[in-house]
């Protein structure tokens, strides 16, 4: 199922960068690359559309705009990504695939929820990875495009939540399945990807004002994230000085965000929220507790199954 495969991915990168910092010599292919210059490249057209003067405080009408920029130039990135990276032949897997993928006329059942549309394609199913020429058309690029269209907030309802973070992971996915990502390419895709697109999600976010998609205030892990913290807490096992009761220190926050994304998380949130952080943020305050951070990461991953993915309520 197109689920087990998602969430086999999301574990292969957890496994991946355990004990790594953001500043780990880690390497950078070629579709890494490219990948980063398209986060760039979206992030510059923020500039482009400011914020609009309006009479209501939340969800800015620039955010549409912006949004249909993407729209119009996905197809072409995703295809430009594509081409410009070389793939092997035939493309493999970039984790542990324990069942057979969807094939694309059956319904995706991880994004059917209020933060992205239940219409998505399904998980990209091998016929759609062969290694021939003419794959370097429309099926080939037809689904990531569908999912990096819904990775960043909806033009509609102006917000943004857990589902659409899921839709860009999926995105990367099917860039793994397709074989344009590989295992070695794991703990960058983390380190380097994923930081970069959560800078440019949290300038989209603070920017035009969007408001969190399904969240459950002060009783949620987060506004607008969940797997950051996940692969944040990977990062920090083993470490031999920042233990999970230190993540509500400011000074030691500020020390290490640049270093390790559950403690740049949490920056990102008490630059946005202000009063004790035991009100504001309760769940995490709680997770301070834990004595340890693989006790953190498992528990983060259970509670990421129940809440995020099984229940499908983002």
């Amino acid at each position: 199922m197109a689920y087990s495969d998602i969430m086999s991915f999301i574990l292969s990168l957890n496994s991946a960068v355990k004990g790594l910092a953001m500043s780990s010599d880690v390497l950078i292919s070629e579709t890494v690359r490219n990948v980063l210059a398209m986060l760039d490249k979206m992030a510059a057209w923020q500039s482009e559309y400011p914020p609009v003067e309006q009479s209501q405080r939340f969800g800015n009408r620039a955010f549409r705009t912006w949004h249909g920029r993407l729209v119009t130039e996905a197809e072409g990135l995703v295809k430009h990504l594509c081409e410009s990276a070389k793939r092997p032949t035939p493309p493999i897997p970039s984790f542990p695939s324990t069942e057979p993928c969807l094939a694309q006329s059956t319904p995706s059942p991880v994004l059917n929820s209020s933060s992205a549309p239940s219409s998505l394609p399904a998980l990209l199913s091998p016929s759609c990875v062969s290694s021939s020429p003419a794959n370097s058309g429309p099926l080939l690029v037809e689904e990531p495009v569908a999912y990096l269209l819904e990775s960043m907030g909806n033009p509609t309802r102006l917000d943004y939540g857990t589902g659409h973070e899921l839709a860009f992971t999926v995105f990367l996915c099917c860039l793994a399945k397709l074989g344009f990502l590989v295992p070695r390419d794991q703990p960058a895709i983390v380190l380097r990807i994923f930081p970069r697109y959560l800078d440019l999600v949290h300038g989209l976010q603070t920017g035009y004002r969007l408001e969190p998609a399904g969240s459950q205030g002060v009783w949620g892990l987060d506004d607008f994230h969940f797997l950051p913290f996940i692969w944040g807490s990977a990062q920090l096992i083993g470490h031999p000085s920042i233990e999970p009761k230190h993540f509500v220190e400011t000074r030691m926050v500020e020390d290490n965000r640049q270093e390790y994304i559950f403690l740049k998380m949490i920056h990102s949130i008490t630059q946005v929220k202000s009063g004790p952080f035991a009100e504001h943020s309760n769940q995490l305050w709680n997770i301070s507790g834990v004595a340890a951070w693989t006790k953190v990461n498992s528990g983060l991953i259970k509670m990421y199954r129940a809440e995020v993915q099984i229940p499908l309520s983002l």
